[in-house]
């Protein structure tokens, strides 16, 4: 699928949950399709405001603006890499979509509310993301404490 990618398309989307993108997987699918790559999907959640689990949970709401900083930031560390987009702009209802899935992983919460730490989180991030992606910066280096990526369980069992 990635060497004929690369006849048909201008670029290689994706999602990818995961406490920050694994660069070898990258450098794989670049070296193939000779693609840029564009992560389409990532969030960070947490339960601190009684919505579910997300795809990547951690402890608190600061958590979830490091989480976001320390992922952005080291994804456009990988020289392929041309785009991110975050899941959701709101959180979900706390009745859930029609699947019932009702994460906290918005920018801003149901009542138009901005998260605060993940506002800050994504300044910073804009600030470096050139730097970062020529090289000439580090990327940040404090991982969240994420709690991980679990299955979402069947309540019905």
């Amino acid at each position: 699928m990635l060497r004929i990618s690369k006849e048909s398309f201008d670029a290689l989307s994706f999602n990818c949950y995961a406490l920050s993108p694994d660069h070898e997987k990258m450098n794989h699918a670049l070296e193939i399709s000779g693609l840029p790559m564009i992560i389409g999907e990532y969030h960070f959640g947490t339960v601190d405001r009684g919505l579910a689990q997300s795809l990547w949970q951690v402890n608190s709401q600061k958590e979830r603006g490091d989480a976001f900083q320390y992922y952005t930031e080291n994804a456009f560390a990988h020289r392929g890499l041309i785009g991110t987009g975050w899941f959701r702009w709101i959180d979900q209802n706390i009745n859930g979509r029609t699947d019932g899935e009702n994460y906290n992983c918005g920018f801003i919460d149901v009542t138009d509310r901005p998260y605060p730490y993940m506002v800050d989180a994504a300044i910073e991030a804009a600030k470096s993301l050139y730097e970062i992606h020529s090289g000439t910066k580090t990327p940040f280096h404090q991982a969240p404490n994420a709690v991980g990526h679990s299955p979402i369980p069947d309540l019905w069992e």
